[in-house]
């Protein structure tokens, strides 16, 4: 008897994981963003590291303009530096910045998973 109490509160567990589910597929597809955006779980990471990843090439592609003037160009040293701090830079503006591209992708992943499971 004890089995059973354990077995129905285990699937009444269950029914109310997927039920959370289907409130996170339905507020994504209405795009509430507060509603729809788990920042704690680790796809909201990986659209985040996406971002900083965007981010670092935009700002890549932004250095390659300013010209050198030949005083203060250090070689290769200076050069990896620079690359890493573009990196930093990247990974802070995509944690606090708020662009809103982690957001987005978050989002569009969270709906499109919820549409193919059949949330």
């Amino acid at each position: 008897m004890d089995l059973d109490i354990l077995g129905s509160l285990d699937s009444a567990g269950r029914g109310r994981e997927i039920a959370a589910q289907r409130e996170l597929g339905r507020a994504a597809r209405q795009g509430t963003a507060a509603e729809a955006v788990d920042r704690t779980s680790k796809l909201y990471q990986a659209c985040v590291d996406f971002e900083a990843i965007f981010l670092k090439q935009m700002l890549t592609a932004m250095r390659k303009t300013v010209p050198k003037d030949g005083l203060l160009d250090g070689g290769l040293g200076r050069e990896i530096y620079e690359d890493m701090l573009y990196d930093e830079y990247a990974s802070t503006m995509a944690r606090t910045a708020g662009f809103g591209l982690a957001d987005s992708v978050y989002r569009y992943l969270t709906t499109t998973q919820a549409a193919a499971i059949g949330l």
